[in-house]
């Protein structure tokens, strides 16, 4: 009986191997070229559980805040995370007046995290000065730089609860260390709207105190790269961007 039993062992084990041909991964996540066809991870899956209809003059954001430890770097004295962390609250009162204004606007906030790679600080909801720049105030820098997860985050938020046109506006200081590739995750998103009907996804990036050049393969796949230098510029970068978002020069 044991030659039987060796030869059935080996039959089953042949089954199960062919069975993962389709199914099984076939790369870890931090691979680029992990095949989809072959294994949606859930950290990266952007297909909607559904396609709503939304409200075309309103404006659903999800800002991502690069918070890696590379964001404690100075800059003429200042360190980085907090220019940015000033730059932003002044352009979140820019966001509310026009809000007070319009009321059209809806917003989410997520940053890079040490534990999970990315962390949802708010979730999309009614524009609220007071609890977006409070959570901004309350950031720290002591993270990787996982902007392909944080893009797939902040995707999968807007999904679920935008009620306008949807926009991702993620701020970072460097290249991706962990996980997939933004522009990997760009792409998906950018195929799963089309194959689903979805709404577009409209990305910019600010490349703060580095090169945008390092971000040209998410231009190619459509996505707006602004470059800035200095805490000056990264309030201006964000002013020109939110008064392309608001589709108006804004009043502040």
């Amino acid at each position: 009986m044991k030659p039987l039993t060796k030869t059935l062992t080996l039959a089953a084990a042949g089954l199960a191997l062919a069975g993962c041909e389709k199914t099984c991964p076939t790369s870890n996540e931090g691979e680029a070229n992990a095949p989809q066809e072959a294994y949606v991870n859930p950290t990266y899956d952007v297909t909607p559980k559904e396609v709503k209809t939304i409200q075309w003059s309103r404006k659903s954001i999800a800002f991502i805040v690069d918070t890696s430890g590379s964001m404690r770097d100075r800059i003429e004295g200042e360190r980085k995370i907090g220019l940015a962390k000033d730059a932003l609250k002044h352009i979140l009162g820019a966001y509310s007046k026009h809000n007070n204004s319009n009321n059209d606007l809806e917003a989410a906030l997520f940053c890079f995290d040490g534990n999970d790679g990315v962390k949802k600080v708010v979730g999309l909801q009614k524009f609220d000065y007071g609890l977006l720049s409070s959570k901004v105030n309350d950031l720290t820098a002591d993270a990787n730089t996982p902007p392909g997860k944080s893009l797939a985050a902040a995707e999968r938020e807007l999904d679920a609860k935008a009620t306008g046109r949807k926009y991702i506006v993620m701020l970072t200081d460097g290249e991706n260390n962990e996980g997939w590739s933004p522009e990997k995750v760009f792409k998906l998103i950018n195929e799963s709207n089309e194959k689903t009907g979805d709404n577009k996804t409209q990305l910019y990036v600010i490349a703060f105190n580095t090169s945008k050049n390092k971000f040209k393969p998410l231009e190619g796949l459509g996505a707006t790269v602004y470059e800035a230098k200095d805490g000056a510029a990264l309030l201006e970068t964000l002013v020109q961007n939110a008064e392309l978002i608001l589709e108006k020069p804004l009043d502040y």
